[in-house]
């Protein structure tokens, strides 16, 4: 580790494969018609993050949140 610190780069560090990262895109868009299917199992996994948090966040981090703008269709 004394040497990523040394050269200030965040190399050392574990990243994803970059086969990875090329087929997430791909994953996503062959679950697009099980989309709606996905919402409960997204919706637990945010109440149960929520809950797993240390101190209720400030509101405008909801309220940034809601208001982030979705991204376009292609």
């Amino acid at each position: 580790m004394a040497s990523v610190a040394e050269s200030g780069s965040r190399a050392g560090l574990i990243a994803p494969p970059a086969w990875s990262r090329a087929l997430l895109p791909r994953v996503i868009e062959a679950q697009r018609g099980r989309w709606s299917l996905w919402l409960a199992p997204l919706l637990v996994g945010g109440i149960l993050g929520y809950f797993a948090l240390p101190v209720e966040p400030p509101p405008w981090v909801g309220a940034a949140a809601l208001a982030r703008p979705a991204p376009a269709r292609r």
